[in-house]
């Protein structure tokens, strides 16, 4: 018998992931991952969009005002956002055509999406 920590460590990963697996087929829950998992990167790449859309107001606040020397009345405020709605527009048909019709489907479950970081036996 080997006594070497780390194999061993290896192999209750595995034996703790068969029997995960074993849990989710029994209650037909492995298919839940892939809804949960999306949702969370969604929720994750939307925070970072908001981080940079306020970024990006800042700096296009800032340009506009030298610009159009200011940012005060009403009919300034106005042209702004009727500026930043069309360049959002523009750019959200653009990436749309360019990534989401590239969207494939997986049929992986979550045990063999956490298999993959457990090393390989040589």
């Amino acid at each position: 018998m080997e006594n070497n920590p780390i194999g061993n460590s290896k192999e209750k990963i595995e034996l703790g992931l068969d029997e995960m697996e074993k849990f989710l087929k029994k209650y037909e829950l492995e298919k839940i991952h892939q809804g949960f998992f999306e949702k969370i990167a969604i929720l994750i790449i939307a925070s970072f969009g908001l981080i940079a859309a306020l970024a990006w107001d800042q700096a296009l606040k800032l340009i506009f005002t030298d610009i159009f020397n200011g940012l005060e009345t009403v009919g300034q405020k106005l042209l702004y956002a009727t500026i930043i709605t069309i360049i959002a527009t523009i750019l959200s048909i653009i990436l749309s055509k360019m990534f989401l019709n590239r969207q494939k489907t997986s049929d992986k479950t979550i045990i063999d999406h956490l298999r993959q970081f457990i090393p390989k036996k040589k």
